[in-house]
């Protein structure tokens, strides 16, 4: 059997990427585009070869897996990407206009807004568990959560784009990021 890796997938763009919407664990469905990058991104990921696919309990990133990799073998609500609170389905715009650098800066975010140690908690047992199965496993989620697991094992840590993962080994080791789109597919 191969190393165990785990390819921590971005989900394509959804509806709420589009419009530039606070997602965080509301539920968008995938947007056109997105549904198109999900198919295009299936031979790429097939060829991985996964023995286990995993997804996020929101349909983007479920949707997502499914398309793509034509299973889903496990849903895990730590996947999710993370709460943004009272700020969820508000366009970015005005939570920027209202509260300047908050959307980069936590400690000026709304008190329910998930803490960055709650996301590092769950994705570092989730992740972990895996990397268990050994082999190739796929497991689909969000950038926010990314993100900010890919700051805590590194100290570094910028946005993700669609489709694009985070691969891990063994002891959590970043071994490299991936993209499974052409740059022209991108937005």
């Amino acid at each position: 059997m191969s190393a165990p890796r785990l390819y921590l997938v971005r989900h394509a763009e959804s509806e709420g990427n589009a419009a530039k919407i606070m997602q965080g664990a509301g539920e968008y469905p995938l947007s056109e585009h997105g549904l198109s990058q999900a198919h295009r991104a299936a031979e790429p990921l097939q060829a991985l070869n996964p023995v286990l696919v995993a997804s996020s309990d929101l349909a983007r990133a479920y949707d997502t897996a499914s398309i793509a990799l034509m299973r889903v073998d496990r849903v895990d609500p730590r996947l999710r990407e993370r709460g943004a609170g009272r700020w969820e389905g508000r366009p970015r715009h005005e939570l920027e206009a209202a509260h300047p650098g908050a959307l980069e800066d936590d400690s000026r975010r709304p008190d329910d807004f998930e803490k960055a140690g709650t996301v590092i908690a769950r994705m570092r047992a989730a992740a972990n568990e895996l990397l268990e199965h050994g082999g190739t496993v796929i497991a689909v989620t969000h950038g926010a959560v990314l993100r900010i697991l890919e700051e805590d094992i590194t100290g570094t840590g910028k946005r993700f784009k669609d489709l694009e993962a985070l691969v891990l080994g063994p002891g959590l080791t970043v071994i490299k990021r991936a993209e499974f789109l052409p740059a022209k597919d991108l937005l």
